[in-house]
């Protein structure tokens, strides 16, 4: 086992220190023989404008440098592997490894939100699509994604192109969105549901 440790600064949010961490753990596995893992203030602070920090986002996204990893998810009845909930990181060149949060935080900024989420649906469906067919796929979708009034229509075809079956798919929206408007949600996924597709509240009762 291996373990990371890291001094926190005024203004390091949970999801930033998290990113930082795991970057450690991922540098000391490849230093064979190292247990344990600093993140200096150097790493944990490097100084990058946000709107480079924008730009590098948008430019990853079109290089395809934005990965895809899975959550497993386990049925706690008999801790069977029945699915797994798709996350999107990004190792920056010079910040190191920045999660979801961060990158939709930068998506948003610069009005790119729907390509993002487009971006990383895409690819775990694709990666998904070789899973053995009892394992299950959950995405998040964003308040953007269900405002647009082609994203119905664009996510079937989606899990057309990608031969992955809607039975499989789980979308997950968060409370906030759903009591925001939720005839507009309603609209959005009615549809997906018809086709097959299921829904859940992610971080029920947080807000």
């Amino acid at each position: 086992p291996r373990i990371a440790l890291m001094r926190t600064a005024q203004g390091d949010d949970p999801d930033r220190i998290l990113d930082q961490l795991a970057m450690a753990l991922q540098n000391a596995r490849q230093e064979h023989g190292r247990r344990v893992a600093w993140v200096t203030g150097k790493l944990a602070h490097v100084s990058v404008s946000n709107q480079q920090l924008e730009a590098d986002m948008l430019a990853a996204i079109d290089r395809d440098e934005i990965e895809i990893v899975f959550q497993p998810q386990f049925d706690m009845a008999d801790d069977r592997l029945i699915g797994a909930e798709a996350l999107a990181r990004w190792q920056h060149p010079q910040i190191g490894r920045l999660g979801a949060n961060t990158l939709f935080t930068l998506a948003e900024r610069t009005d790119h939100v729907a390509q993002l989420s487009r971006h990383i649906a895409e690819r775990a469906l694709a990666l998904a699509a070789g899973w053995p067919k009892e394992v299950k796929l959950s995405l998040n979708v964003t308040p953007a994604d269900l405002a647009a009034a082609t994203f119905t229509l664009e996510f079937l075809s989606l899990l057309e192109r990608t031969g992955f079956s809607p039975e499989r798919l789980t979308i997950e929206i968060t409370e906030q969105v759903l009591l925001a408007d939720l005839e507009e949600v309603t609209r959005a996924l009615n549809p997906l549901k018809v086709a097959g597709v299921s829904i859940a509240l992610d971080d029920f009762g947080a807000g």
